[in-house]
């Protein structure tokens, strides 16, 4: 007879640490993926495991595996199953810092604030933002409309700064 499953290989899914999951995905492997195997007329001689498919889901770092666990028993009769290894990021960027920009003093037009003003906007208002798992790229809700005029050349503008990684997670921060 077959050997048969007594618990079929289990599914995982882990969160990105940026490193590969490679230490998680081994211990999942070394441990069959949780499976547990028998045989009525002979005993289990091996369980192989071999990869599937893979499949990126986004920013090269997260995606799916399918492995196909292989149980033999000593009589050379073989039977299969199949499970999936899935690394997600789920988790944004996460921002810290950040700084209101108050001018001191207002420069009479056409000179403005403006360089001052584009370097804090360039600089995301001094923000940083870290991600464990992978790349993010820097974007802003600025728009040249968006100024509130209060009094001769006095205004202000509220703008919003976003971390955002390859899978769209957002951190935001005003």
């Amino acid at each position: 007879t077959i050997p048969v499953f007594d618990v079929l290989p289990q599914d995982s899914t882990v969160q990105c640490n940026g490193a590969g999951n490679v230490g998680e995905l081994d211990a999942w492997l070394a441990a069959n993926a949780g499976l547990v195997a028998s045989d009525l007329c002979s005993d289990i001689e091996s369980i192989e495991y071999d990869l599937v498919s893979e499949i990126d889901l986004c920013g090269g770092v997260t995606g799916n595996g399918v492995y196909r666990f292989t149980i033999t028993d000593n009589c050379g009769n073989v039977n299969s199953a199949e499970a999936t290894w899935v690394v997600v990021d789920t988790l944004p960027p996460v921002i810290t810092g950040g700084e209101d920009m108050e001018m001191e003093e207002c420069e009479n037009p056409p000179a403005g604030n403006y360089p001052e003003f584009d370097f804090w906007l360039t600089n995301n208002a001094g923000a940083v933002a870290e991600d464990d798992c992978q790349e993010f790229s820097w974007s802003n809700d600025f728009e040249p409309d968006n100024w509130e005029f209060l009094c001769g050349n006095t205004k202000f503008v509220d703008v919003w700064f976003f971390a955002t990684d390859d899978c769209e997670n957002v951190d935001s921060v005003m």
